[in-house]
């Protein structure tokens, strides 16, 4: 499609031109549009690879993991992106996600957050998360339990 735009332009310009030259008193309007698609792209810097679960935080019913993940994020959509988390299923009862001074709760098995466009410029986010867990969580280490994409809006 774009090839057969291309060559359909040409064409006209080339019409429009040699009718211009011939004629010398014609002239000619040419408008063009040109439609920017929205594109978010983003990077894991950082990443925990595990994390570990005492019987304290069994009891409290949670555990926080700061810094869990450093991200690099561009975007050229003025609506913003979303943040698409996917959690392992059945491990939480769900969890939130920490950005700055903001808390999205997602559900056990995770969600999207809708982040809104700062600029064009890289930039970065640091997440934190909370787990809350079941009773019959068992304490351990794990290996980490949630994926991230980005899509742009």
């Amino acid at each position: 499609m774009k090839k057969l735009f291309g060559i359909i332009t040409i064409a006209t310009l080339l019409a429009v031109l040699s009718g211009n030259a011939l004629a010398g008193s014609k002239s000619a309007i040419m408008l063009a549009t040109a439609r920017v698609l929205p594109v978010a792209k983003h990077t894991i810097l950082y990443q925990k690879s595990n994390f570990t679960v005492t019987e304290a935080d069994i009891m409290k019913g949670f555990i926080d993991i700061p810094m869990a993940m450093v991200l690099s994020i561009r975007t050229n959509s003025v609506n913003g992106y979303l943040l698409l988390f996917s959690a392992k299923n059945g491990r939480f009862n769900e969890l939130t996600v920490f950005d700055g001074d903001n808390a999205y709760k997602l559900s056990e098995t995770g969600g999207e957050v809708h982040m809104p466009y700062e600029n064009n410029n890289y930039i970065t986010k640091e997440l934190g998360f909370r787990f809350y867990l079941s009773p019959d969580f068992k304490p351990g280490t794990y290996q980490w339990p949630v994926a991230v994409m980005i899509t742009a809006i």
